[in-house]
């Protein structure tokens, strides 16, 4: 491709890009074609724009009114098309005389006889069109006309600069994915600023607040948006009276967003203000403080009620909730009972509520789905309770269920009293909240048995010194042999202090089920009748202190009622580990069986040891014990998950 065309490709991309082709009859040219007219003496004068099918007036003088009206020529009609292609001045004394212009229809059409014009150019240096002076009659130019409209041109060329910097200016503010404001401070009658006026904003400002851009230009702040904190107007009283910039990081509440940015100062009153949106970032860095305090606190927390209601205010003011909580279902899963924290002038919910008062979504919970609702008035399951919810300050509401074993015990609760667009990243931080807070209270109930066991245990150590007591006493008023009477009594002690080693301390060589099973029921099975069935599990120090005495508990209740309190009775004990109902979870089930006993009654009352038995062998989710008074024979049943039973690294061995 020669390179003229080249060339020629280059300018017309540059003048496009210029916007210079929409400049039809701007005032700072038409002062210009004016002086051109008087300096010269000519009847017009044109600032002419040539494109590479039409030439436009940035500004005429004495152009006949049809095309002074258009604004524009075919390229059949220009002159100055020749200026451009040269890059140099042109001077015409008689276009008529002239065999490259006589048939221009400039000459018929635009009263083009004499023609004098000089180049016009980008900051870039592309020619972009001509300055120009016409004459309708023939005349002889001069060197003089040809400097006065070249210094004139210089003129124009400077007025072409600041056209394309303000139009670069335009297109990089409604293009930018930045807000921009452009805002007068406003001055009350003590002459402090109580408020500003919107001069202009940009196309991004409307996405970033939601707000039609073109309803706000020339309206005032507190009009836009009168329940606007009072900072955003103190930060533009601090720029505008100290010249200073001011960097903000702050909340436009009643919009629940965020926004980062910077307000510098312009001329007068005017100032200029950059931002772009921080929300979720914000919101991330508020999340992942909570979750770091929320660590910090349960920790050191001792019952479930300060677990409940500090991981809610932690929740809530993480999120910016109106309100925030845990409720805890009865055993008929009909009603709830909330702990709540709230946010200032928000009432409390705290206590007991029934479930079906707040609509139908009580059946996705149950289902274990989450509740998400972002208008109580329009949601389905709750618009027919909606006076109930409006009258709490409830108008979104985020309602997560904990499940155990499958069915719903707990909710976590988030309320907000305004619309609120919510996110899955939110929903995961409640989860995650959710989590850590079941996690907690199963320590502290953990902890709560481990106190009541140690109480009943002291209480146990108290009666078995009775019972050595009363060994003592038995085995020596029923012997007559003194040597047999002290080897019985040594047998019989160091059996229960074998018993009592296991219960207390979980020693290493004792530490398998069928060890554990044999020392407690060994004081009650002097004729081997207790029958042990099942594979060896190594066993950790604290399930082995709970079965010896689930065990013990068994065998002392068969030793006076049951099959060991008569001579042809008889106990089976088996355990065996299964994975049930398709649980990635080993899980230990152990099955004491009597049988040849007394007919068995149930007790009327249950004691320490029954308590004891039915507590199982781990307060942890999937444990539990169940005892059978059948007539033939008692029957207890106890399931607990291996890992439950087990250090960690003899749990992973046994998997």
């Amino acid at each position: 491709m020669p390179t003229e065309n080249l060339n020629e490709a280059a300018r017309l991309r540059a003048l496009h890009r210029s916007g210079l082709l929409e400049a039809h009859s701007q005032k700072q040219f038409e002062h210009i074609t004016e002086l051109v007219r008087d300096m010269l003496d000519v009847p017009t004068a044109i600032v002419s724009i040539v494109s590479d099918d039409k030439q436009v007036f940035a500004g005429h003088c004495g152009l006949p009114e049809i095309w002074a009206e258009k604004g524009e020529t075919p390229l059949t009609h220009s002159f100055c098309k020749h200026v451009v292609e040269r890059g140099a001045p042109m001077a015409v004394a008689d276009a008529l005389a002239d065999p490259t212009l006589r048939d221009n229809r400039a000459i018929e059409d635009l009263g083009v006889v004499a023609y004098l014009g000089v180049p016009l150019f980008l900051p870039s240096g592309e020619v972009i069109g001509a300055l120009a002076a016409i004459s309708s009659s023939p005349r002889e130019w001069g060197a003089g006309d040809v400097r006065r409209l070249q210094n004139l041109a210089r003129i124009a060329t400077n007025e072409i600069e600041v056209r394309v910097s303000e139009l670069r200016w335009r297109t990089l503010f409604q293009s930018l994915q930045e807000g921009i404001v452009l805002g007068e401070a406003i001055r009350g009658t003590s002459g402090m600023i109580d408020d500003w006026r919107y001069l202009d904003v940009n196309p991004a400002w409307g996405e970033l607040l939601g707000i039609d851009p073109g309803s706000v230009r020339g309206q005032t702040i507190r009009t836009i948006m009168p329940d606007l904190e009072e900072d955003w107007i103190d930060d533009v009283a601090t720029v505008v009276n100290g010249g200073e910039s001011v960097s903000f990081t702050r909340a436009v509440g009643h919009l629940g967003r965020w926004y980062d940015g910077v307000i510098q100062p312009l001329e007068g009153q005017r100032f200029a203000i950059v931002f772009s949106e921080a929300t979720e970032r914000v919101n991330e860095e508020a999340r992942v403080a909570a979750t770091l305090e929320l660590g910090d606190r349960l920790r050191d927390l001792r019952t479930v009620p300060e677990l409940s209601v500090t991981a809610a205010a932690i929740m809530g003011r993480a999120l910016g909730a109106s309100r925030a909580g845990f409720g805890f279902l009865d055993h008929s899963r009909e009603f709830v009972d909330f702990e709540d924290w709230c946010a200032p002038g928000i009432p409390s919910i705290a206590g007991r509520h029934r479930m079906r008062d707040y609509g139908s979504y009580i059946d996705d919970l149950t289902a274990g789905r989450d509740v998400v609702i972002a208008d109580v008035e329009a949601d389905e399951r709750t618009k027919d309770n909606a006076d109930t919810f409006l009258a709490l300050s409830i108008r979104v509401l985020i309602n997560l269920p904990i499940l155990e074993k499958g069915k719903l015990v707990a909710i976590a609760i988030v309320q907000f009293d305004r619309p609120r667009i919510w996110s899955e990243i939110e929903t995961m931080f409640v989860r995650d909240v959710a989590d850590r807070v079941v996690l907690a209270t199963s320590r502290v109930e953990a902890s709560e048995r481990r106190s009541v066991l140690g109480q009943e245990l002291a209480h146990r150590l108290k009666n078995t010194l009775a019972v050595v007591s009363a060994i003592t006493t038995q085995t020596l008023r029923s012997s007559q042999d003194l040597d047999i009477a002290r080897r019985s009594l040594t047998a019989r002690i160091q059996a229960l202090s074998k018993a009592h080693d296991i219960l207390l301390t979980g020693q290493r060589d004792a530490a398998t089920i069928a060890t554990v099973i044999q020392s407690a029921v060994a004081l009650h099975d002097e004729g081997k009748r207790v029958h042990l069935e099942g594979p060896t599990l190594p066993m950790g120090p604290k399930a082995s202190m709970t079965l010896a005495l689930i065990v013990h508990e068994l065998a002392t209740n068969s030793g006076k009622y049951g099959a060991l309190s008569v001579p042809e009775g008889v106990v089976n004990v088996s355990w065996t580990v299964s994975r049930e109902d398709g649980s990635r979870r080993p899980v230990m089930t152990l099955d004491w069986t009597e049988r040849d006993g007394p007919p068995v009654v149930a007790p009327t009352r249950k004691g320490f040891g029954t308590r004891m038995i039915e507590m199982g062998l781990s307060g942890a989710s999937g444990a539990s014990s169940r005892i059978d008074y059948a007539p033939d024979g008692l029957r207890c049943r106890i399931l607990a998950p291996l890992a439950e039973l087990m250090t960690a690294e003899e749990a992973d061995m046994s998997a």
